[in-house]
């Protein structure tokens, strides 16, 4: 992973650009590189009863200057013609939000757990014990 895209995650897990299913189709392209919507969607839905719908993410992602079609070609799971996606550094452009102030203060707290917990893979313990005391502080907010 290019040291660009690693700050870039870092820039939108902390101030809570993405929402958690934009932020896992964004982090899956940006670690396993470019794929089509029904791999990206085979991909993630492993040891699940049915596909998801993570490919509905490219649209928003991609309006969001997050991820951009790089070409065309024949999709591995669905044998069609299909867009090639692969996700970009930024800069990222947040889309205007229909929630609620108490909603979106929900979202960038979880989303500052998500990064701590990213981080906690690779420096410590801490992170890992923040990110627990957030996420059980925000269930409590409902």
């Amino acid at each position: 992973m290019r040291e660009t895209s690693v700050d870039a995650f870092h820039h939108i897990a902390w101030d809570g650009t993405l929402n958690k299913m934009q932020r896992k189709v964004y982090l899956y392209l940006l670690e396993n590189g470019p794929m089509t919507g029904g791999e990206l969607d085979d991909r993630l839905s492993k040891g699940q009863a049915k596909r998801g719908n993570y490919h509905k993410r490219l649209s928003e992602l991609e309006r969001m200057n997050a991820v951009r079609e790089l070409k065309r070609r024949k999709c591995n799971i669905t044998k069609r013609e299909s867009i090639v996606w692969e996700a970009t550094s930024g800069p990222f452009k947040k889309l205007p939000s229909r929630k609620s102030k108490v909603t979106q203060y929900r979202e960038r707290m979880l989303s500052l757990a998500d990064y701590l917990e990213f981080e906690h893979d690779k420096s410590g313990r801490t992170s890992k014990q923040i990110a627990d005391f957030i996420r059980s502080d925000v269930k409590k907010i409902g």
